[in-house]
């Protein structure tokens, strides 16, 4: 009985009405997407080539499909073709989930519910997306000839190198389906823009199937899917070469679902906050803010997605200056009781006025160890990778003043008398004085990189 049912909503809905169901979402009706996130996160000193995405949709009636194999004349080959069916037998529907970068992708995981879904293979989501072309040209009323030669020019895309830069065949050939396309006078223009959007994307994109439950058909669900790249294509983080370098992410939108509801989603380790924000083209800005938090979500104008339709965008974030502010309050306190005790044991050495008493010199020497230890521990080594990278100048004026002090207190504890002690006080007074003139070029300088970004942030008010 089930399956006579099965055959007469075959029967109902053919070949191309079934293809059709498909088409029309996936192309020319995409709001079924209803909201896309991207996470972006910074951590262990580098940014990763990699995404982590949330696509909250409802999952449309797509028919499903059903690959088969036939045999070519010739030398035998087979060829992977699909066909739509509609029966209840089918306890899987396959979406598209994504237009993917062309690239090395060392692991690619789409979960639903906590449970991975199956996805795919490369031949399988090319031949189903050329199903799906072909299809498409069919609907413009042309003839066979043009049908087959535009895809020639889709298989001359898809044959390109794999890592998604277009060579000037692909480019060619991109061309020729845009024209057969425009040639047409069945569809309106709204339609053909976005069918040759959707031939153009493919020069450098490929599109992502998956496999999800039927029960989620019609069903508004959170679909989640973590993309990452070639282990070289790190960004490594610069902020060892300049005091608060920014780190600056290629961020690739996912631009083909919705341009109204697109947000960005980046986090900082708990030890720094995020200064300003910036999303940017090459050549211009476009948001630009100052959060002050530890983390930052952002909806991406639509206009702007709508503009850079396969083009990539920069995602420069710059850790907060204020993070300063508690280094600066142990520094100041403790070097300058060093400095307090240092001088008045050089006093009392040269009015002698009872230096060689040991509850003295132990005294003074506490005093030194004290700011020498609290200093040390402000240089420590065990910080986040990130945080030790971007105060890693300041760290080596810490560690040099706790030396200094170190050497004051080993200088009283062996209490060395004549040419060698003032000798000794000399190079630590002279190492001191060194020391804290690069501290405060290092504070000028993030006080003048604070000054220029406040600047640079008002004047785009």
């Amino acid at each position: 009985m089930s399956n006579a049912h099965a055959q007469t909503e075959e029967t109902t809905c053919p070949q191309e009405i079934l293809m059709q169901k498909f088409i029309k979402p996936l192309i020319f009706q995409r709001d079924w997407v209803h909201r896309v996130v991207v996470s972006i996160k910074y951590d262990a000193g580098e940014l990763e080539n990699s995404q982590s995405i949330s696509l909250d949709c409802t999952v449309p009636d797509f028919p499903s499909w059903r690959a088969t194999n036939i045999c070519l004349s010739g030398d035998g080959s087979t060829e992977l073709t699909w066909a739509a069916s509609r029966t209840k037998d089918d306890d899987q529907v396959i979406v598209p989930v994504a237009m993917l970068k062309k690239g090395i992708i060392n692991k690619l995981d789409v979960t639903f519910e906590g449970k991975s879904l199956s996805v795919l293979t490369t031949s399988q989501n090319r031949s189903l997306t050329f199903e799906i072309i072909r299809s498409s040209l069919s609907r413009l009323s042309l003839d066979a000839t043009q049908i087959e030669q535009a895809m020639a020019d889709v298989t001359c895309i898809y044959e390109q190198r794999p890592e998604g830069s277009v060579d000037q065949g692909s480019a060619d050939a991109t061309q020729n389906i845009l024209e057969i396309i425009e040639s047409s006078q069945i569809i309106d223009e709204e339609r053909s823009r976005t069918l040759s959007d959707f031939i153009l994307l493919l020069q450098t994109h490929y599109l992502l199937f998956v496999l999800v439950p039927k029960s989620c058909v019609k069903k508004r669900v959170i679909l989640k899917y973590k993309i990452s790249g070639d282990a070289s294509n790190k960004v490594t983080d610069p902020a060892r070469k300049r005091l608060f370098t920014p780190l600056v992410a290629d961020y690739e939108l996912d631009l083909w679902w919705n341009k109204s509801n697109h947000h960005v989603d980046v986090s900082y380790p708990t030890e720094l906050m995020i200064s300003s924000v910036v999303l940017s083209s090459e050549s211009e800005n476009f948001v630009v803010e100052r959060p002050q938090v530890h983390r930052y979500h952002t909806n991406v104008p639509a206009e702007l997605v709508d503009q850079f339709l396969g083009k990539k965008l920069y995602f420069k974030v710059v850790p907060a200056v204020q993070s300063l502010r508690r280094w600066n309050a142990w520094l100041s306190i403790l070097f300058a009781l060093g400095y307090s005790a240092g001088l008045f044991i050089q006093i009392c050495a040269t009015k002698n006025f009872g230096l060689d008493d040991a509850s003295l010199r132990s005294a003074a020497t506490v005093v030194l160890l004290l700011p020498a230890l609290l200093v040390s521990w402000l240089a420590r080594s065990n910080e986040h990778p990130f945080v030790a990278a971007a105060f890693s100048q300041l760290r080596l004026v810490f560690l040099l003043q706790a030396l200094i002090l170190y050497f004051s207190s080993a200088t009283l504890v062996l209490h060395v008398g004549g040419w060698l002690w003032t000798l000794s006080w000399y190079a630590i007074y002279c190492a001191a004085a060194v020391v804290s003139i690069y501290a405060a070029i290092l504070h000028w300088v993030v006080l003048k990189e604070k000054q220029s970004r406040t600047k640079h942030y008002f004047s785009r008010c």
